[in-house]
């Protein structure tokens, strides 16, 4: 016997058919992780306006590509990189990011940067010279960028770390953006944008790559040995240039290297003071200056393996490399690496000593240096004074008195200029703005304090060291406040001293060779410091529960 079926369940079922159809029909199919919002009644209409402007825009793009190609093809190429940087941040999250990969481009950027002259390059007609920096610098952006898009740990743990110093980041972000505003005030806007453009990634970039690949533990003393090893080569290649009074690969360099530019010519030419005649070496680096003041960024570390807690065979090769490098930093006959080394040397001994009076009770050392510091300090500052040798390599002598003369006037004339053009005159325009040359007619500027007011102005002074001066509060704060668990936040006292180096040295210098490097210290601080700062609250976290059993 057939059973009847309800008239009501089967419309009810046509009902819930005819609703479901109509609402798989009007949503389309989206894949997850992407949402569909409702769109207003409006953007179909917008799309019909936006293609014929679009294919408009492509017109006029390649009609004027094919008229300037190929001598404005990086200005061409910013569409492209607009449309690259679009597609990536589109990217759906992934559970796989390529930080393995970040990490190697972020070390070989590290010893390419050191170990490899940033003037020996390709030189494709119509573009920019493909230096070892750029080579590796593009790829370890991008793998930044494709790492952020997907992954939220990675998000995560970077915001992490950039929290641990936020007036740091507020200084940087600010520093970044003058960069890029104060372009188009440039007399050679192309000039400056390329200079830029280098400067978001061999600067900032490597910051923000630092924050998160020293947050791994060990990346950060991995770091530490391959300065030390390096500036262990560099002196190696130092000391064969002074033997042979020349740059050691001149005359050996390939053609598809070889870049005719009076400025290479210049650095391959070597350099001598004027008065005495004397090579001084510059090994990898465009000056003897720069070699000098890397070196002097490597003392504080050095010195760190000499007094951490490593074994004794380590203990005993830093403490011989030191002498090792000042006898470079002498020959490179430069003064700022005589004052970074000693500052280096007073500095570390002063936080060592601190260090080891508050963890140590029963040592007399801690109590019995930081006591007589004050007289140390002072029997070091009149040995610069007085001692003949120490004096001409830390004051100078009358071979110096040029560079001492000519750095006065220059303060003289920039700081009017400072205070008349508060804007800047874009990146790498001070020294033209300026007017002053060296005695064989190059533009020049003596310190980085007056370069970057002129290209930058007043709010480029102040974002800069704002940035460089929060970043030693913070790494010299957590180094003395907290007892280091783990070899890498013990690199804290180091890494603060070094930035002090670098501080001091920067009124007497300009040159921007090493800044990529103490962007990677800056962005090392911020992993350290957050690393310090969950290290202090599982210290007290475990030490809560032994106090409340005490007072019960």
């Amino acid at each position: 016997m057939l059973r009847k079926f309800p008239v009501n369940s089967l419309s009810e079922a046509l009902d819930g058919l005819r609703s479901r159809w109509a609402r798989v029909t009007a949503t389309p199919v989206v894949l997850s992780p992407y949402e569909n919002p409702r769109s207003p009644f409006w953007r179909p209409y917008v799309r019909w306006a936006l293609v014929p402007a679009f294919l408009f825009f492509c017109f006029c793009y390649g009609f004027y590509h094919a008229l300037t190609a190929p001598y404005m093809l990086v200005p061409m190429a910013f569409p492209v990189a607009v449309l690259a940087i679009v597609a990536i941040w589109a990217l759906p999250d992934s559970r796989y990011a390529p930080i393995g990969a970040l990490e190697v481009m972020f070390f070989t950027f590290f010893i390419g940067l050191i170990m490899w002259p940033n003037y020996l390059a390709f030189s494709p007609p119509g573009l920019p010279w493909i230096t070892m920096i750029r080579l590796v610098g593009f790829p370890t952006v991008l793998l930044l960028l494709v790492s952020v898009s997907v992954s939220k740990t990675v998000r995560s743990e970077l915001r992490a770390a950039l929290s641990a110093m936020p007036p740091v980041i507020i200084f940087l972000v600010m520093f970044a953006a003058i960069q890029i505003l104060t372009t188009p005030l440039s007399d050679h806007p192309q000039d400056t944008a390329n200079k830029v453009v280098l400067a978001q990634v061999s600067w900032t970039a490597m910051f923000f790559a630092g924050c998160y690949v020293f947050l791994k533990p060990g990346r950060p003393e991995r770091w530490a040995v391959l300065l030390w090893i390096m500036s262990i080569l560099i002196g190696l290649v130092g000391f064969m240039e002074g033997r042979q009074g020349q740059v050691l690969w001149v005359g050996h360099i390939p053609n598809f290297l070889t870049i005719e530019d009076e400025a290479v010519l210049r650095i391959l030419g070597g350099q001598q003071r004027a008065a005495i005649g004397v090579h001084r070496v510059q090994a990898t680096f465009s000056t003897s200056l720069g070699l000098a003041e890397f070196l002097a960024l490597c003392v504080p570390f050095i010195i760190h393996f000499a007094f951490g807690p490593y074994r004794l065979a380590i203990r005993i090769a830093s403490g011989l490399s030191m002498p090792f490098l000042l006898y470079i930093v002498l020959i490179t006959d430069s003064r700022l690496g005589m004052v970074g080394f000693l500052l280096g040397s007073l500095i570390y001994m002063l936080f060592w000593a601190a260090l080891r009076w508050r963890r140590s009770k029963e040592s007399i050392f801690g109590p019995a240096i930081t006591l007589a510091y004050p007289v140390i300090f002072t029997l070091a500052i009149m040995a610069t004074f007085f001692v003949g040798r120490i004096r001409n390599e830390v004051w100078g002598n009358g071979a110096n008195q040029a560079s001492n003369q000519g750095r006065i006037s220059q303060y003289q004339d920039a700081i009017p200029m400072i205070l008349k053009n508060p804007l800047g005159h874009g990146m790498g325009q001070g020294a033209e703005a300026l007017g002053h040359r060296n005695p064989i007619g190059i533009l020049t500027i003596d310190t980085y304090y007056m370069m970057i007011g002129l290209d930058y102005g007043l709010l480029g002074i102040v974002s800069f060291y704002g940035m460089l001066i929060a970043a030693i509060y913070y790494t010299g704060k957590y180094a003395i406040s907290t007892i280091p668990r783990n070899n890498d936040t013990a690199l804290l006292m180091p890494l603060s001293v070094a930035l002090v180096n670098f501080l001091v040295i920067k009124a007497v210098f300009s040159q921007q060779d090493n800044h990529p490097l103490i962007f990677m210290m800056i962005g090392m601080g911020a992993a350290l410091v957050y690393r310090a700062k969950i290290d202090h609250a599982q210290q007290r976290d475990l030490s809560a529960p032994s106090q409340a059993s005490a007072r019960s």
